[in-house]
């Protein structure tokens, strides 16, 4: 299974043609008001005397799995304005982001914009096709910047580095929330991007103790911030099966996030073998690198469902299962699932990725390999779950996006926001 291959051509070229035409009429015209905006309202204000906002450029698309990003985005809005910006390829629309929507504002704290604008397809596999979508990110962030502004600019991704000398920066911050260089489809360039982010960051954020390991020769000063959950939109009582999980025959296996290439496909298939009268049910968008098992007729991909309906989908999981395989990728993540699996009270089945060890080994079933894995999983639906969903609980309880965004504004000198203090904007665009 691709689903690339199910995209609509005509669409794709369309669009892809309207985005260079763009580049050709409409981007010089957006770079150059800039500009002289800028260079005026930098000769009337000292730097002292101007607002204070902040760019989040983020890999992570707003309209994607919810994660890191976002909860990050959401919590700073309360210290000051925040611009979010993620840049769509087109074909994304029609592969994982049907929703899409070019913008967005949120009525949090001092104001929330999020912007999606498309980009080229091919990003990752041509250099000219990348320079071209630096560009027309930029003038889309030159439309939506204040000029007037002191602008503080935090990444998450490397592929963002491009834009360090477009700005006199108040500040850059690289949020390492993944080993983005080391994925499959990464461009050559990767390493050298990220290179110049680790030496012309002020402050270097890990999401995982493995990222920090990673790059400790080069920034010693990285400062791990580890994720959190949501712990009472995850624990709280069961509610009735989702629609499309009541007929599945259990037990159900269940997996949230980003289905890709990420995840052992063997082992997704053992699993189907090894449960042929229940369901392995993948919950998430599809990624074109995904190469789906095949004659297993009770794996069950669902695609991506709404942050708010997912408590509903694993409260019904039988076991939660966090499958990825072992490979440069993986050895630097800490899955966000696992806290939202846990408080949801259920128990978790996981391949030994490093921080999940670390920090989750007395919460987390882990198995060292697929047979392991097979059997560990049998294993756990014949157990007694309530010593293990205890202390998975007290654990979850321990993690809050608060503490993690505390951290954040302490790390780039922010002043705590004064309670009740309302939003500095009106936003007229529907929360979502």
């Amino acid at each position: 299974m691709n689903p690339i291959r199910d995209i609509p051509k005509g669409a794709l070229v369309g669009q892809s043609a309207r985005l260079l035409a763009r580049l050709a009429w409409r981007t010089p015209g957006a770079i150059r008001r800039f500009r002289r905006a800028r260079r005026e309202a930098c000769r009337r204000t000292a730097p002292g005397e101007r607002p204070v906002i902040l760019l989040y450029y983020s890999q992570v698309v707003w309209q994607d799995v919810w994660q890191r990003p976002q909860e990050m985005a959401l919590g700073l809005a309360d210290y000051l304005p925040v611009i979010f910006a993620s840049p769509l390829q087109v074909h994304r629309r029609y592969d994982s982001i049907r929703d899409w929507r070019a913008e967005l504002r949120l009525d949090r704290g001092r104001g929330l914009r999020v912007l999606q604008p498309l980009i080229l397809p091919g990003e990752y596999k041509s250099r000219a096709i990348f320079a071209l979508n630096q560009r027309l990110v930029w003038a889309e962030l030159c439309r939506a910047l204040p000029p007037e502004a002191d602008i503080v600019f935090l990444s998450n991704s490397p592929f963002s580095a491009p834009l360090l000398d477009r700005l006199d920066w108040r500040r850059k911050i690289y949020d390492i929330i993944d080993d983005f260089p080391g994925f499959s489809w990464a461009p050559p360039q990767s390493r050298r991007l990220e290179a110049r982010w680790l030496a012309a960051a002020d402050v270097v954020l890990t999401g995982t103790h493995a990222l920090g390991e990673q790059h400790r020769a080069v920034r010693p000063d990285a400062l791990f911030v580890p994720s959190g959950v949501r712990f009472e939109h995850f624990n709280r009582p069961r509610e009735a099966a989702p629609e499309d999980l009541r007929a599945l025959p259990r037990p159900l296996l269940g997996f949230v996030g980003t289905v890709s290439d990420r995840l052992d496909r063997a082992l997704l298939e053992a699993l189907c073998r090894a449960f042929p009268h229940g369901s392995v049910v993948l919950i998430g968008p599809v990624h074109g690198s995904f190469d789906a098992p095949r004659d297993c007729p009770n794996l069950r991909l669902l695609g991506p469902r709404p942050h708010d309906a997912l408590p509903g989908y694993v409260q019904q999981f039988d076991l939660a299962l966090m499958p990825f395989r072992d490979c440069p990728a993986t050895r630097a993540i800490n899955p966000i699932k696992t806290l939202e699996y846990l408080a949801a009270g259920r128990i978790v089945v996981s391949t030994a990725l490093p921080d999940v060890v670390r920090f989750y080994a007395g919460a987390v079933v882990i198995a060292r390999d697929r047979d392991e894995f097979i059997d560990l999983a049998r294993r756990s639906l014949a157990a007694d779950p309530e010593p293990l969903r205890a202390r998975g609980i007290a654990r979850a309880r321990e993690a809050s996006w608060e503490a993690a965004v505390r951290r954040v504004a302490q790390s780039l000198q922010l002043t705590p926001p004064a309670e009740g203090q309302p939003a500095c904007v009106s936003l007229s665009t529907p929360v979502i």
